[in-house]
């Protein structure tokens, strides 16, 4: 089991919760009361849900190979997807054998959900705070 990585907390916070001056929030148009859902906080943490299916590291640095788990099967469960990507995190890469029945949809949907279970901006507002607070 790989080591721990991150843990999430979804409270909303305002805009001045990140003591962002009032006059940047302005210009960047963002109220400073507005209240956005800030979806990573902290690390995440592996839950262990991909346990279940045999894998190994292609390396001793970089890497994880799942000879035959269905991305498929995966995409049907939020809990194996925040662990695909806290495993791509730490491993840099991961490799899934023998897709063949993957479309450029569930492609896109993989991608999709990647992104929105482990902090992806979901608004322009946020988009617009997170480069204030950078």
């Amino acid at each position: 089991m790989a080591p721990p990585a991150v843990d999430i907390d979804t409270s909303p916070l305002t805009a001045t919760d990140y003591q962002v001056s009032n006059s940047k929030l302005a210009a960047a148009g963002i109220s400073p009361n507005k209240t956005e859902t800030t979806p990573l906080i902290k690390p995440l943490n592996y839950g262990g849900s991909l346990d279940e299916y045999p894998s190994f590291d292609a390396t001793s640095v970089i890497g994880r190979e799942f000879p035959s788990a269905s991305i498929l099967e995966i995409l049907k469960d939020d809990t194996k997807i925040r662990d695909l990507s806290i495993t791509v995190s730490e491993r840099g890469v991961v490799f899934f054998r023998n897709q063949n029945d993957l479309t450029f949809e569930d492609q896109k949907n993989l991608g999709q959900k990647l992104g929105e279970l482990t902090g992806k901006p979901q608004t322009q507002c946020e988009k617009k705070l997170f480069r204030l607070i950078e």
